[in-house]
């Protein structure tokens, strides 16, 4: 059940990294100013890292419960997880938001 909510979790995380941060030239992201933009961009990078904590968690609890095929399956989980987690960090690097004036 924790996998099923850690992948939920990072689907929800991923949708909304690609309607925010990958949707620069149809933003309806209201404009920011930099310490607001900054702030963003620090918690969607604690979102992000929390999100990985609980999958690399959820991929030991399934090593314990099933070792067959192991390592085999967690290390094809987590190139999943590495990979997932890098874009997520690079789009977010690449937001660039209005800023007001």
């Amino acid at each position: 059940m924790k996998a099923l909510a850690a992948g939920m979790l990072t689907l929800a995380l991923g949708i909304l990294a690609l309607d925010i941060f990958g949707a620069q030239s149809q933003s309806v992201v209201p404009c920011f100013d930099v310490a607001e933009r900054d702030r963003v961009i620090a918690l969607s990078d604690q979102a992000i890292e929390a999100a990985f904590v609980e999958q690399v968690k959820a991929l030991f609890a399934i090593w314990v419960r099933d070792p067959g095929d192991q390592p085999r399956r967690a290390m094809t989980g987590m190139s999943t997880n590495l990979a997932a987690y890098h874009r997520a960090r690079a789009n977010i690097r690449q937001w660039e938001p209005e800023i007001c004036k």
